[in-house]
């Protein structure tokens, strides 16, 4: 008896707390959900179109590698 009553108070919480949590059982955080892929703003850092990282980090990125001199067609490279 007390088990199931405990059981019926979890459950009424459980409901009460994930209403604040904006995933459900039918759309669930995973790799595919927008939170998680990096599409231009300050959550995801999932793989998104050749994208990974935040908005932050990509732009972090491309500060950074514009101050590298070397490319594809001005490879680092040892020459004997």
């Amino acid at each position: 008896m007390a088990l199931s009553a405990v059981k019926a108070i979890a459950e009424a919480l459980r409901k009460k707390m994930l209403g604040y949590n904006s995933y459900t059982e039918t759309k669930p955080y995973s790799p595919a959900h927008p939170n998680a892929l990096s599409d231009g703003d300050k959550i995801g850092r999932g793989d998104f179109g050749g994208n990974i990282g935040t908005i932050d980090d990509l732009s972090a990125r491309r500060r950074q590698l514009g101050l590298n001199k070397y490319s594809d067609g001005n490879q680092y490279n040892v020459t004997d």
